[in-house]
C-alpha cells in the first residue's frame, strides 16, 4: 500500500494530471451550456413537458402523419437486427401503400397532402379505429415496408403536452427524491465520452516518466508467476482498494442521486 499511495502522489502532483482534468472540465462546461437545474412549473407557461399515454386514439393520428409523409417522401425507417436503415419502396410497394392509405382513410395520399393540417385532423378523428383495427392496419403496412419498420409490433403509445398540475405533481415528485434521472444522464453522456478521449494521457505519461533511464538503477525487479501474486497477502489489499475504487466511479458516474443531488454540480 505504500507504493500506491506513493504512485498516487506522484501522479496528483504532475502537471499533465492538472492539465487533463482542467481540459475535461473544460470541455463538459462547454457543452452543457443550458441550465439543467430543476425549476418548479409556473402557471401560464406554454409548455409544461411531455408525457407517453397509452391511447390509440392519441397515437392514430401520428402514425397516419409519419406515414403520409414517409410515403410522400418515398423515405421509411427501418432496424432490421437493431441497426438503422432508411428504405425505399419500388412503385408497386407505393401502389399498395397508397390502397392501404385509401382503404383506411377514405382518401389516397396525394388528397390528403393537399389538405391543410387542421383537415387531416379531422380526417384521423372521423376514421379512428379501435385498437384491434389499428393492429390489423399496422401489421398491413409493415408487410409492405419489411422487416424492421418502425410499425411492427409498434407500442400504441404517444407523447402529449403536460397540464400545469400534472407538471407540478412531478416536479414534487422529483424534489422530494432528491434526483433526477435526466440531468445525470446528459452529464454522464458527455463526461464518458472525454474521460475516455483524456483519460489515457495520464498513464502514457506515467510509463513515459516511468522509463528514464535514471531510474532504472532505483528499481528491483522480479519475475513471478500469477499463482504467486495472488497468494501474497500483500495483493488483499490491494484488491480491495481497486474494488472501493471501480465502486466509488461507478456511483459517481451510474447514480443520478450521486451527480445531481450529492455532489452539486455547478452545471
Amino acid at each position: 500500500m505504500r507504493l500506491l499511495r506513493f504512485e498516487m502522489k506522484r501522479v496528483i502532483r504532475s502537471l499533465l494530471f492538472w492539465l487533463v482534468f482542467s481540459i475535461f472540465v473544460i470541455s463538459v462546461r462547454l457543452q452543457i451550456e443550458e441550465d439543467l437545474s430543476l425549476q418548479k412549473p409556473q402557471p401560464g407557461q406554454t409548455d409544461y413537458g411531455t408525457k407517453t399515454v397509452v391511447e390509440p386514439a392519441v397515437v392514430y393520428p401520428q402514425i397516419m402523419e409519419d406515414l403520409l409523409l414517409s410515403a410522400s417522401d418515398n423515405h421509411f425507417t427501418a432496424y432490421p437486427f437493431g441497426f438503422y436503415r432508411a428504405k425505399t419502396l419500388d412503385a408497386q410497394k407505393l401502389r399498395i401503400l397508397g390502397n392501404l392509405i385509401l382503404q383506411q382513410t377514405g382518401l389516397d395520399p396525394d388528397a390528403l397532402l393537399q389538405k391543410s393540417d387542421a383537415e387531416r385532423r379531422q380526417v384521423w378523428e372521423d376514421t379512428r379505429p379501435d385498437e384491434a383495427q389499428l393492429n390489423t392496419f399496422l401489421q398491413q403496412i409493415n408487410s409492405v415496408i419489411g422487416m424492421g419498420s418502425i410499425y411492427e409490433n409498434k407500442e400504441l403509445f404517444a407523447q402529449v403536452g403536460l397540464t400545469y398540475e400534472e407538471a407540478n405533481t412531478e416536479y414534487e415528485q422529483i424534489r422530494q427524491d432528491g434526483f433526477s434521472l435526466a440531468p445525470a444522464r446528459y452529464f454522464c453522456d458527455y463526461a464518458g465520452i472525454f474521460l475516455a478521449l483524456l483519460g489515457w494521457f495520464v498513464p502514457l505519461g506515467v510509463r513515459y516518466r516511468d522509463k528514464n533511464p535514471a531510474i532504472r538503477d532505483t528499481l528491483h525487479v522480479r519475475q513471478v508467476s500469477t499463482a504467486a501474486c495472488l497468494s501474497q497477502d500483500s495483493f488483499l489489499p490491494y484488491c480491495r482498494f481497486s474494488w472501493g475504487f471501480v465502486s466509488f466511479f461507478r456511483i459517481i458516474c451510474c447514480n443520478s442521486y450521486a451527480c445531481t443531488a450529492w455532489i452539486k454540480l455547478p452545471f
